[in-house]
């Protein structure tokens, strides 16, 4: 086989292989109109949405950007999410969870328990945001939120 086969052949073969790779990540996104949606403890998935209902990622699930607009988020103890956001509802960080990026909610409250990490940051609207010995790297926003820090 000559040296411009094997190119093509292993372009082709990479082709393939990032077209897969795709198909895999859409296929394991879970989406909804109405009704919620729960990763159950341990499992993975992609996005995962709903318009009118709660997500809930279980404990020690991992899930890439979660969302709803009408209904909570809750990512349960040593969960990992890449994003959490919601237009009309509370998100609830759990002990020992990670947020890879940041949380963004409209207007809903935002508990973080104890050693909730926020890599990115936390921004609501209406809602008040409880940090119970949390952290967040990428900074702390509200225009009329209570924020409320607790020792961990």
């Amino acid at each position: 086989m000559n040296y411009v086969t094997r190119c093509l052949l292993t372009l082709g073969f990479a082709f393939g292989a990032v077209l897969a790779g795709d198909a895999a990540h859409a296929a394991n996104d879970i989406s909804k109109v109405n009704g919620s949606v729960k990763v159950e403890p341990g499992e993975q998935a992609g996005d995962v949405s709903t318009v009118n209902g709660s997500v809930t990622i279980g404990a020690g699930a991992r899930a890439l950007d979660i969302e709803t607009v009408n209904g909570s988020l809750k990512i349960e103890d040593r969960a990992v999410v890449r994003s959490a956001g919601t237009v009309n509802g509370s998100i609830t960080v759990g002990a020992a969870a990670e947020v890879q990026e940041g949380i963004e909610a409209v207007n809903g409250s935002m508990p973080l328990r104890k050693d909730a990490r926020v890599q990115g940051g936390l921004e609501n609207v209406n809602g008040a945001m409880l940090l119970e010995g949390a952290q967040v790297a990428g900074g702390i926003e509200t225009v009329n939120g209570d924020i409320r820090l607790l020792a961990g």
